[in-house]
């Protein structure tokens, strides 16, 4: 069989496709150089097709048909792709078949050693082209963000796109923005917890869906576009579009996720609900951390990393969780527990819960309005006669559906604000911190199963103002303190920790910046029902 002259013919855009000019241009192109070489021509179209799709049925095929000693035609490289990894593959799969590449333009025959060596550098540059190419519209784009302040691509939560590509706060979600950081940073919530409050009030995500998630939560927490800024080119540029929180809610939101942090450097999984130190918050006497762990006779413990892997390692046996988080309990009630910050913190929150659900009240309210009044308009239509009564039928149960469903909300609204306006009206803010802080003992103490969320508020107050606790035998207590002695006998102030706590033969060792800070308690909205907890 003789060789033929197989033709690849491409145009990256459709109305270069439509037009065919190009396509037509190749092809004559091609025809004349198989007339000159007395072989047959065959064309295979690519129209509306880019160089860098990975999609090429027509080269496929090419490369499918090829018979030894068959050439390759393109006028020109960039015909069989831009990549360099992508031609020099392509290469390889003709020289396979026993075939050899022609390109006009740059005048490449691999049939000779000088050809291979040419089509590999022209590779290169095409690919080289394409990438500053992209470059160019990169930074055009960043010019244009950097000029004109406009963001690029899809608005963040809590705004919409203007028709001139500008950002401005979407009347659906700045109230639901807005409340995601006052409930992390007034009321001290985590992420978990704010999510399944939304959920649970029936909020809608940006894409419809019921139920929230943490990690949704996070990314809203975490970014700066409620401070008026957006995100382009791996840094932060000041936009055009409103503020919906200010700069002091922002960072103090993202100082609670570094506090969390210390609990879990780059961890990841579910917390003990009971435990106040986790994942490395307590160091053994032998420097290791202390993992807390449930025993075989369900009492919690907290047991070294070494002595569990090894014994020998470590002869630190594990220590009563109630022993330890007692101590711990006690030295932040002394050093650094706010009492009067936390009342004033847990008054708020109550204020809050009724601000909350006389929001959601009215908002219901206002959809109900505008439900009924739909029902009205078409119902005032049809007896006018602008829509018959085939319209009338089909659109009536619906509009009935949504003002009932409307209606009915407004009514469960309203009981909940009543509800919860009557049962926070009796409760003092003192008494209820109060309350809260001898229910925390009391789960530290193992005396109630307690609550979770009690226990998250701790951890967290606990590492603003600790930053490490480590156990130290009485052998190293007597040397320490005799350093502290003599440093103190000679006018110098003693360095390192000077709190302590005792825990049967070992010492917890307390290091931070003692200062006094309030507990984020989440108080939830039946706070009115009393745990029966002596104070």
């Amino acid at each position: 069989m003789s060789a033929t002259i197989r033709q690849l013919v491409r145009v990256s855009t459709g109305r270069q496709a439509e037009e065919g000019h190009s396509l037509d241009q190749q092809e004559h192109r091609g025809a004349d150089y198989a007339k000159r070489e007395e072989k047959t021509h065959v064309v295979y179209r690519e129209e509306g097709v880019s160089g860098a799709s990975k999609r090429r049925p027509k080269r496929d095929r090419l490369l499918a048909d090829l018979q030894p000693g068959d050439v390759v035609l393109v006028t020109s490289l960039d015909r069989l792709g831009r990549s360099t990894r992508d031609l020099l593959e392509t290469f390889d799969l003709i020289e396979a078949k026993g075939a050899t590449l022609v390109s006009l333009r740059e005048a490449i025959d691999t049939s000779t050693a000088a050809g291979r060596l040419l089509r590999t550098i022209l590779a290169a540059v095409a690919e080289f082209e394409r990438e500053l190419g992209r470059e160019r519209t990169a930074n055009g784009i960043a010019g244009r963000a950097r000029s004109s302040g406009k963001p690029w691509g899809a608005p963040a939560y809590g705004y919409r796109k203007t028709a001139d590509g500008h950002w401005e706060p979407d009347p659906g979600e700045r109230d639901v923005f807005v409340r995601i950081f006052r409930e992390r940073v007034e009321r001290g919530m985590s992420k978990n917890g704010i999510a399944a409050a939304l959920t649970r009030d029936g909020v809608p995500t940006r894409k419809g869906a019921r139920a929230w998630s943490a990690s949704v939560v996070g990314r809203i927490l975490s970014g700066r576009e409620g401070l008026g800024e957006f995100h382009h080119g791996g840094e932060w540029r000041r936009g055009q579009h409103e503020p919906l929180i200010d700069e002091n809610t922002w960072r103090a939101a993202q100082k609670m996720d570094e506090q969390g942090r210390r609990y879990a450097p780059g961890a990841r999984g579910r917390l003990p609900k009971r435990h106040l130190f986790v994942r490395g918050a307590l160091r053994c006497v032998c420097g290791d951390a202390m993992l807390p762990r449930t025993s075989q006779d369900s009492a919690d413990v907290y047991v070294c990393r070494s002595h569990k892997a090894d014994s020998s390692r470590c002869p630190l046996p594990p220590l009563r969780r109630d022993v330890i988080d007692g101590h711990a309990l006690a030295m932040f009630e002394d050093a650094s527990l706010d009492l009067d910050a936390t009342r004033r913190q847990v008054e708020t929150q109550l204020s809050a819960q009724v601000a909350e659900v006389g929001a959601q009240l009215e908002r219901a309210e206002r959809e109900a309005s505008l439900a009924i009044e739909r029902y009205r308009r078409v119902q005032r239509d049809y007896q006018n006669g602008v829509i018959d009564g085939a319209d009338w039928a089909e659109q009536r149960p619906d509009l009935i559906a949504e003002r009932d469903a409307a209606t009915a909300e407004v009514e469960r609204l309203r009981a909940q604000a009543e509800n919860t306006a009557r049962g926070l009206a009796n409760i003092d803010a003192e008494s209820e911190t109060l309350r809260r802080w001898a229910e925390l003992r009391a789960a530290v103490a193992g005396l109630i199963s307690g609550t979770g969320t009690d226990v998250k508020a701790f951890r967290a107050a606990f590492a603003s103002v600790f930053d490490e606790v480590r156990l130290r035998d009485q052998a190293w207590v007597r040397d320490r303190i005799s350093e502290d002695v003599d440093a103190m006998v000679r006018g110098e102030m003693p360095e390192g920790p000077v709190l302590f706590g005792r825990v049967g033969e070992y010492v917890m060792d307390f290091y931070g910046s003692w200062e006094r800070v309030a507990v984020g308690f989440d108080v939830p909205s039946n706070i009115g029902v009393g745990s029966g907890v002596p104070l």
